[in-house]
């Protein structure tokens, strides 16, 4: 019997993995280049902008 607990909490841990990696990859690479907003593009093009750079 503990070798199946061991092998079903094996399974499960692999389809965790399996789902979590690809989702983590997918929502950083969403919010690495999602398109700009007009007011993102603004805000940052503007001279009272600090974050944008001198």
């Amino acid at each position: 019997m503990t070798n199946l607990k061991q092998v079903f909490n094996r399974i499960e841990t692999d389809l965790m993995e399996l789902i979590l990696f690809p989702l983590i990859i997918i929502i950083v690479f969403y919010y690495l280049f999602r398109p700009t907003s007009k007011e993102e593009e603004d805000h940052f093009n503007s001279k009272n902008n600090w974050r944008g750079g001198f």
